[in-house]
């Protein structure tokens, strides 16, 4: 925000010392002094309306943060695991390996939420790159995890969980 501010500023004087420096058509300097500032007066205001929103987005911001309950470092999504370390079985497809397996390049991201399921998490990257995050809890040490990326909403890549 300062920046922004001493980039105004330094806008403002630099056309300050353009219009005092060069003569204008019909116009006198005292002419020029009053328009240049109102200008700067104009630009104050701007500058001052900014400030205000600004404080009050993050006034909101604050408290929106403030509103939501604390989470835990488990993920949205995440299951409880079996002892085995493998996510248990609760109808999820993407818990199963042989589902992966269907997953081809070229599918659309609706057909491959058809076959694993909705995933945890979407990463929309750069452009139209996507990525649809599957990850479960495993144990109280670590997650199993997979993810297919998507370019204009076709798979190129399919990275498995390993179970």
């Amino acid at each position: 925000m300062f920046r922004v501010r001493t980039q105004l500023c330094t806008i403002v004087v630099a056309g300050f010392l353009i219009l005092a420096s060069t003569p204008l058509l019909g116009q006198t300097v005292d002419q020029r002094l009053q328009e240049a500032f109102a200008e700067i007066a104009l630009l104050k205001r701007i500058v001052a309306e900014q400030d205000r929103r600004i404080s009050e987005l993050e006034k909101t911001k604050r408290l929106q943060q403030a509103s939501v309950p604390p989470t835990s470092n488990t993920p949205a999504g995440a299951v409880k695991t079996q002892s085995s370390g493998v996510p248990p079985s609760d109808g999820t497809p993407w818990k199963s390996g042989t589902t992966w397996d269907k997953v081809r390049d070229g599918m659309s991201q609706s057909q491959v939420m058809s076959i694993l399921g909705q995933p945890t998490s979407i990463e929309n990257s750069v452009g139209s790159f996507r990525t649809l995050f599957y990850r479960a809890e495993v144990g109280k040490s670590g997650f199993v995890s997979g993810n297919v990326k998507l370019y204009d909403d076709r798979v190129y890549e399919v990275n498995k969980p390993v179970y």
